[in-house]
């Protein structure tokens, strides 16, 4: 009569090890989604997930954290000095709320004078309108799309 016993507080203590695992990753997790992953593993089969747990999810946010906050002057003399080179490119934020917002979400100046340009299969437009060409952009067909801006950075989706 004691084995079953002993079995059963066994399983008892590991879904409670579990469940306060799950509750500790929940909290000191850097991602949400590997925080749901652990807290889901935890609950769910905590016999190997627990001792999973004790060694490979503890994060080290604490010493990201204490990190930073060391090298927080240095942090913020480089975000001065992009502020003041964005300066003479800076939009008056009073002008619209739209501008009023985005300045509040993002923490940074917005700037005028950007351009973008529209590649289609990342090539550039010709100037010369020949009917190959223009038979080429009206098919229907996979492409990608990429855009280009003045810094040259370039963002492609596929369609």
């Amino acid at each position: 009569m004691k084995a079953p016993r002993v079995i059963a507080t066994i399983v008892a203590v590991s879904y409670l090890a579990g469940i306060l695992a799950a509750v500790e990753a929940i909290m000191t997790a850097r991602t949400s989604q590997g925080a749901i992953a652990w807290s889901v593993s935890l609950v769910s089969f905590p016999f190997v997930a627990v001792p999973a747990y004790l060694v490979l999810g503890r994060s080290n946010f604490a010493g990201m954290t204490a990190a930073y906050a060391q090298r927080k002057q240095e942090v913020d003399a480089l975000v001065a000095q992009v502020r003041e080179n964005l300066r003479p490119w800076g939009i008056d934020v009073t002008e619209q709320s739209t501008y009023r917002a985005v300045h509040r979400l993002s923490g940074m100046e917005l700037t005028k004078g950007n351009r973008v340009d529209l590649l289609v299969d990342g090539r550039r437009p010709s100037t010369a309108s020949s009917p190959a060409s223009r038979r080429r952009s009206s098919t229907p067909s996979s492409s990608s799309t990429c855009f280009t801006t003045t810094a040259s950075a370039v963002a492609c989706s596929r369609r």
